[in-house]
Protein backbone atom coordinates (compact mmCIF):
# COMPACT_ATOMS: atom_id res chain seq x y z
CA UNK A 1 0.00 0.00 0.00
CA UNK A 2 1.30 3.46 -0.84
CA UNK A 3 0.11 6.83 0.39
CA UNK A 4 1.55 10.34 0.62
CA UNK A 5 2.38 12.23 3.79
CA UNK A 6 2.94 15.93 4.38
CA UNK A 7 5.28 17.12 7.10
CA UNK A 8 3.66 19.64 9.44
CA UNK A 9 4.68 21.17 12.78
CA UNK A 10 2.70 18.38 14.47
CA UNK A 11 4.33 15.57 12.46
CA UNK A 12 3.44 13.72 9.28
CA UNK A 13 -0.17 13.77 8.10
CA UNK A 14 -1.89 12.16 5.09
CA UNK A 15 -1.70 14.50 2.08
CA UNK A 16 -5.20 13.88 0.67
CA UNK A 17 -8.49 12.32 1.72
CA UNK A 18 -7.55 9.22 -0.27
CA UNK A 19 -4.23 9.04 1.59
CA UNK A 20 -6.12 9.40 4.87
CA UNK A 21 -8.34 6.43 4.02
CA UNK A 22 -5.30 4.29 3.17
CA UNK A 23 -3.48 5.35 6.34
CA UNK A 24 -6.44 4.23 8.46
CA UNK A 25 -5.68 0.66 7.40
CA UNK A 26 -2.41 0.84 9.34
CA UNK A 27 -2.97 -0.51 12.84
CA UNK A 28 -2.01 1.29 16.06
CA UNK A 29 1.58 0.40 16.96
CA UNK A 30 2.21 -1.07 13.51
CA UNK A 31 5.55 0.01 12.02
CA UNK A 32 5.56 1.21 8.43
CA UNK A 33 8.53 1.99 6.19
CA UNK A 34 8.57 5.37 4.47
CA UNK A 35 10.77 6.77 1.74
CA UNK A 36 11.07 10.26 0.41
CA UNK A 37 10.07 10.93 -3.18
CA UNK A 38 10.25 14.16 -5.15
CA UNK A 39 6.66 14.39 -6.38
CA UNK A 40 6.47 15.50 -9.99
CA UNK A 41 3.82 17.57 -11.68
CA UNK A 42 1.24 15.29 -13.29
CA UNK A 43 0.32 18.10 -15.70
CA UNK A 44 3.94 18.43 -16.81
CA UNK A 45 4.08 14.66 -17.31
CA UNK A 46 0.93 14.79 -19.47
CA UNK A 47 2.36 17.71 -21.45
CA UNK A 48 5.46 15.62 -22.16
CA UNK A 49 3.38 12.78 -23.58
CA UNK A 50 1.31 15.24 -25.61
CA UNK A 51 4.59 16.58 -27.05
CA UNK A 52 5.65 13.05 -28.04
CA UNK A 53 2.28 12.29 -29.63
CA UNK A 54 2.27 15.59 -31.51
CA UNK A 55 5.79 14.90 -32.79
CA UNK A 56 4.93 11.34 -33.83
CA UNK A 57 1.80 12.43 -35.70
CA UNK A 58 3.76 15.13 -37.58
CA UNK A 59 7.03 13.37 -38.39
CA UNK A 60 8.53 14.36 -41.74
CA UNK A 61 8.57 11.76 -44.50
CA UNK A 62 12.29 11.07 -44.04
CA UNK A 63 11.44 9.37 -40.71
CA UNK A 64 8.81 7.03 -42.21
CA UNK A 65 9.27 3.51 -40.89
CA UNK A 66 11.69 4.44 -38.12
CA UNK A 67 9.21 4.78 -35.27
CA UNK A 68 6.26 2.36 -35.44
CA UNK A 69 4.78 3.73 -32.19
CA UNK A 70 4.95 6.96 -30.19
CA UNK A 71 6.82 5.00 -27.49
CA UNK A 72 9.58 4.12 -29.97
CA UNK A 73 9.94 7.81 -30.81
CA UNK A 74 9.93 8.71 -27.10
CA UNK A 75 12.77 6.32 -26.34
CA UNK A 76 14.84 7.70 -29.21
CA UNK A 77 14.19 11.32 -28.23
CA UNK A 78 15.16 10.66 -24.63
CA UNK A 79 18.42 9.07 -25.78
CA UNK A 80 19.14 11.87 -28.29
CA UNK A 81 18.54 14.37 -25.49
CA UNK A 82 21.34 12.70 -23.52
CA UNK A 83 19.25 10.92 -20.89
CA UNK A 84 20.41 7.32 -21.18
CA UNK A 85 22.72 4.75 -19.70
CA UNK A 86 25.25 2.93 -21.78
CA UNK A 87 26.61 -0.61 -21.69
CA UNK A 88 28.50 -2.97 -23.97
CA UNK A 89 26.63 -6.10 -25.05
CA UNK A 90 28.16 -9.57 -25.42
CA UNK A 91 29.12 -8.86 -29.03
CA UNK A 92 31.07 -5.77 -28.02
CA UNK A 93 28.47 -3.30 -29.35
CA UNK A 94 27.55 -0.22 -27.34
CA UNK A 95 23.90 -0.17 -26.33
CA UNK A 96 21.91 2.77 -25.00
CA UNK A 97 18.93 2.51 -22.71
CA UNK A 98 16.76 5.60 -22.16
CA UNK A 99 16.28 6.76 -18.58
CA UNK A 100 12.95 5.93 -17.04
CA UNK A 101 10.62 8.87 -16.56
CA UNK A 102 8.47 6.97 -14.07
CA UNK A 103 7.46 9.17 -11.15
CA UNK A 104 9.46 7.09 -8.70
CA UNK A 105 12.56 7.08 -10.95
CA UNK A 106 12.94 10.77 -11.89
CA UNK A 107 12.29 13.88 -9.81
CA UNK A 108 10.76 17.12 -11.05
CA UNK A 109 14.06 19.00 -11.48
CA UNK A 110 15.62 16.30 -13.68
CA UNK A 111 12.34 15.83 -15.57
CA UNK A 112 12.28 19.56 -16.41
CA UNK A 113 15.78 19.24 -17.87
CA UNK A 114 14.76 16.17 -19.85
CA UNK A 115 11.60 17.91 -21.11
CA UNK A 116 13.59 20.91 -22.32
CA UNK A 117 16.19 18.74 -24.06
CA UNK A 118 13.50 16.58 -25.73
CA UNK A 119 11.66 19.73 -26.80
CA UNK A 120 14.86 20.86 -28.55
CA UNK A 121 15.13 17.49 -30.29
CA UNK A 122 11.51 17.65 -31.47
CA UNK A 123 12.09 21.17 -32.81
CA UNK A 124 15.02 19.86 -34.86
CA UNK A 125 13.10 16.85 -36.16
CA UNK A 126 10.05 18.87 -37.18
CA UNK A 127 11.97 21.94 -38.37
CA UNK A 128 10.20 24.29 -35.97
CA UNK A 129 11.40 26.79 -33.40
CA UNK A 130 10.34 26.42 -29.77
CA UNK A 131 7.60 29.12 -29.77
CA UNK A 132 5.98 27.58 -32.87
CA UNK A 133 6.09 24.13 -31.30
CA UNK A 134 4.68 25.39 -28.00
CA UNK A 135 1.80 27.06 -29.85
CA UNK A 136 1.09 23.83 -31.70
CA UNK A 137 1.29 21.87 -28.46
CA UNK A 138 -1.16 24.22 -26.74
CA UNK A 139 -3.64 23.77 -29.60
CA UNK A 140 -3.03 20.00 -29.60
CA UNK A 141 -3.81 19.62 -25.91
Amino acid sequence: MKFNLVKTKKGYLPATDEDLEKSRKVGIGEVIRCSSLDIRSVEHHRKFFALITLAWENLPEKYDGYFPTPDDLRYELIKRAGFYREYTDLKGNKQYIPESIAFDKMGQERFEKLYSAVLDQVCRMLGLDAPELMDALTEFM
